[in-house]
């Protein structure tokens, strides 16, 4: 789109800094549950990956795939 950030992306985090490892070796675990509930807060910020930022919009979607035993 005319008005979108360039060379921006997003880093998805549980604390707010430390970017969310994926894989198996990296599962996320909740102490939390309250009946068929589950708490997950995912942070998302800002972060460039390349030289020159363009100002702009950002938007992203994030697809979410739980799978639990």
């Amino acid at each position: 789109a005319a008005n979108s950030a360039g060379s921006v992306g997003f880093q998805l985090s549980m604390d707010g800094s430390t970017s969310i490892g994926y894989g198996r070796s990296n599962l996320y675990r909740s102490d939390t549950v309250k009946g068929n509930t589950v708490p997950i807060n995912i942070y998302a910020r800002t972060r460039t990956y390349a030289g020159k930022v363009t100002a702009g919009e950002t938007m992203s979607r994030v697809k979410v795939v739980i799978d639990y035993n």
